[in-house]
């Protein structure tokens, strides 16, 4: 999501597909590796592939968001070259408030059915839906396992730090933009896509009993549920940032 609102505000033409990297079978994965000549090691989502150099591959939000700034018709919009420092605190502020997400919504996927019943669409019945839970259950599993690798150095502490300066930096500046006097940055786009993401946990409904009041997949990941309850100012940032600069949406 990072990356695709990057290029569109970069004004650079893409085409958009969707590829299974990181399904829990690996055989799903091979007509990707096949096209990315990686029959073997680590891919992970997004994957760009700039038109006119198929040997050119790129696997990460903030080098296609830089790629895209660089090729855009105003360079240096994206990553304003005065403000590097600020821009790089705040990608890394992102990324993990997204670390702690992946990591708590993947252990609690793991462990608790209900999630994985939550995240199925309703349409899907009989057995089908068998197969599904058991598909995601799998996928799940081997997220933990990937996460406790790549994600391990975000904590809670920290990242709630990084929201409450977040907080106070958008306070100060009159265009509620994280980098003064910059216009739209990279740095805005990273952290209102991590903020989004996260709020999405207070969408998506539990099974419930009969006549009991629905919860939500937060309520499966206390400190999640923490940072919505305590950031909802932060959300609503996010959610208004999204309508009024992402002209094409998510």
């Amino acid at each position: 999501m990072q990356a695709k609102w990057a290029l569109d505000a970069a004004g650079v033409d893409y085409n958009l597909s969707a590829y299974p990297s990181g399904t829990a079978f690996y055989i799903q994965e091979l007509p990707l590796r096949w096209r990315l000549g990686r029959l073997t090691g680590k891919i992970t989502a997004p994957i760009f592939l700039p038109k006119g150099n198929p040997r050119e591959v790129i696997m990460d939000s903030t080098a296609v968001a830089r790629w895209a700034d660089e090729h855009s018709s105003n360079p240096g919009k994206l990553f304003p070259k005065g403000a590097a420092e600020e821009s790089k605190r705040w990608v890394k502020a992102s990324n993990s408030l997204l670390s702690l997400f992946r990591r708590e919504l993947a252990a609690a996927g793991s462990a608790q059915p209900a999630i994985v019943d939550a995240m199925l669409p309703p349409s899907v019945t009989g057995l089908n839906r068998v197969l599904g839970k058991f598909v995601m259950t799998t996928f799940f599993k081997k997220l933990v396992v990937k996460y406790e690798d790549v994600d391990q150095s975000a904590q809670y502490d920290q990242v709630r730090a990084e929201l409450l300066a977040a907080r106070q930096t958008l306070a100060d500046n009159t265009d509620k933009l994280l980098i003064p006097a910059a216009g739209l940055t990279y740095a805005d786009i990273a952290f209102a896509v991590a903020v989004n993401k996260v709020a999405q946990l207070n969408v998506m409904k539990l099974p419930a009993e009969k006549d009991a009041q629905p919860q939500t997949i937060a309520t499966c990941a206390p400190e999640m549920n923490k940072i919505l309850q305590e950031f909802g100012d932060l959300v609503q940032w996010a959610a208004d940032l999204i309508k009024q600069h992402w002209v094409a949406g998510p």
